[in-house]
């Protein structure tokens, strides 16, 4: 485990990684802009390939989708997805976009596969494309983060980003110990096979051939894989990670359940108690006993603790919240000054215990107008038709998805319990949205935002106050400085 991938060109490690927040918040443009600062740049793959497609269909009018898709090295697959995406001039902004491949899983035996060779093909492009305009003309590092729980479209997610030269894979929301394996497989283009467990039956194989989708044998260098966990017990079921993200639960987005499950605080959110805690003593014995120790980084609330992380052996932090409402990100602007002015008005951010379909809890800012308010959520047609969050479960020897939040008589007749129905949202449209790119229903319906944040929102405060519209650069100096 050398970490060569991570060290920057001046020697070292990052002191400073930008997190991975989806669906395109941490978009290239963040992620060059934090690379080009000489720290770790991350974009996000989770939902990549809908949002292409969907940049394609607005008309990509600056071009450079279309310039990147040009480096991709199998051109009949950069030119079907261009001939079946792309709009010159962009569509009718009254009309919904075109839908990409709904994930199906062919189940041979024990072995699955995507079911869809053009949904492989285009999230393959996808990934590629957003490394590669993260990475386009400067030596700075660049990750890719992605969740755990959308393990079913992964293995493609890491080729693209590996076609593009991504310097370090980063994942989170379950222990994900079988990637640095696969990105061993996959540096030759050999056949992947990784561990899919499904609920209610034995564990089955996920499989991908990238020889076999692309056409041809490409070989790519391996990025280090740094895991997102929370606790030293977590670090001991990740023993094979380049480096390790302890995250704490009051980070944005999906966090680990607590260790005592079912147990809220008196204010309904999830009850975190001692042994959910790091315990840094036992961290570094663990390390100790290692030959090559992982570096390590602080998550969830360490925008001012810079320092804090250097005493504790950290090698720094990993921020997010403050680059999500930075300039560059890529949340769509008017939803990004309601954010901003909401946060200034001290808009509460609420760890939501039943929020995302995957049981996972789940920040989310308060926000008028969008997901998180009840009649926004009870107006709203119940519908899956992303598929990123889905449950894999086995009946009578077949493997078959389900999602908390789509319609109930459709949840229930695959076997699903209707008290797992109640408050779940559906998370993929409404980040989507977020983006800036929403599904449009029958009747003109335009599908709601949702908005994650961390717990403190007082450093983007810091950042308004002092800088009004900041940007990535602003976060990095202030970061420094604190």
């Amino acid at each position: 485990m050398s970490l060569e991938r991570i060290i920057l060109p001046h020697g070292g490690l990052p002191h400073i990684i930008q997190g991975g927040m989806g669906v395109a918040v941490s978009n290239w443009e963040l992620a060059r802009t934090v690379s080009k600062r000489g720290q770790l740049g991350v974009v996000s793959g989770t939902g990549i390939e809908v949002i292409l497609a969907r940049r394609l269909q607005d008309g990509d009018k600056d071009g450079k989708m279309r310039k990147a898709i040009s480096k991709f090295p199998v051109d009949r697959i950069a030119e079907e997805v261009l001939n079946k995406y792309f709009i010159e001039g962009g569509k009718n902004p009254d009309k919904n976009y075109k839908p990409t491949p709904f994930p199906k899983l062919k189940q041979d035996s024990k072995n699955l596969i995507l079911n869809n060779r053009h949904l492989e093909e285009l999230i393959i492009l996808a990934n590629f494309v957003e490394v590669h305009l993260a990475k386009e003309n400067h030596n700075g590092l660049v990750g890719i983060n992605l969740l755990y729980k959308v393990q079913h479209m992964m293995p493609q997610s890491l080729y693209g980003a590996m076609l593009a030269d991504v310097d370090a894979v980063l994942i989170g929301a379950g222990i994900p110990k079988p990637v640095p394996d696969a990105l061993d497989v996959l540096v030759n283009g050999d056949l992947v096979s990784m561990p899919f467990p499904v609920t209610s039956g034995t564990d089955y194989n996920l499989q991908f051939n990238p020889s076999e989708v692309m056409g041809k044998c490409i070989e790519v260098r391996r990025p280090d894989f740094i895991g997102i966990i929370t606790t030293q017990t977590s670090m001991r079921g990740l023993p094979n990670a380049d480096g390790y993200v302890f995250e704490n639960p009051t980070a944005g987005g999906h966090n680990a359940p607590p260790r005592i499950k079912g147990e809220l605080n008196e204010f309904g959110e999830p009850d975190y108690g001692e042994k959910d805690k790091i315990n840094m003593k036992m961290v570094h014995q663990i390390l100790s006993r290692r030959d090559n120790p992982q570096p390590f980084w602080f998550a969830g609330g360490y925008a001012n603790k810079l320092f804090e992380a250097f005493t504790e052996g950290a090698a720094g932090v990993q921020i997010g919240t403050p680059f999500a409402f930075s300039r560059e990100s890529g949340i769509e602007l008017e939803h990004k000054l309601r954010i901003r002015e909401a946060i200034l008005n001290d808009a509460e951010v609420f760890a939501d215990p039943r929020a995302s379909p995957t049981g996972f809890p789940f920040q989310v800012l308060s926000l008028e107008g969008s997901l998180s308010e009840n009649g926004i959520y009870t107006g709203r047609e119940r519908i899956c038709d992303k598929g990123y969050l889905l449950e894999f479960f086995e009946q009578e020897e077949s493997v078959k998805s389900r999602c908390a939040s789509e319609p109930r008589k459709i949840y229930i007749g695959k076997g699903g319990i209707e008290t797992e129905l109640d408050k779940r949202k559906c998370i993929c449209n409404a980040l989507i949205s977020l983006a800036g790119f929403p599904s449009i229903r029958k009747d003109g319906y335009v599908e709601p935002a949702l908005i994650t944040s961390g717990k403190d929102t007082s450093f983007v405060e810091t950042l308004m106050y002092r800088f009004g519209d900041y940007t990535a650069n602003d976060v990095i100096d202030l970061i420094e400085a604190a």
